[in-house]
């Protein structure tokens, strides 16, 4: 799921919001 979510996070760099929640490893 991580794995996922982490996949999700570099393929949308642009939002930071995403950048920040996979950082986080929340959603």
């Amino acid at each position: 799921m991580y794995y996922s979510l982490n996949s999700v996070c570099h393929l949308n760099v642009d939002c930071n919001f995403w950048a920040v929640l996979c950082l986080f490893g929340f959603v």
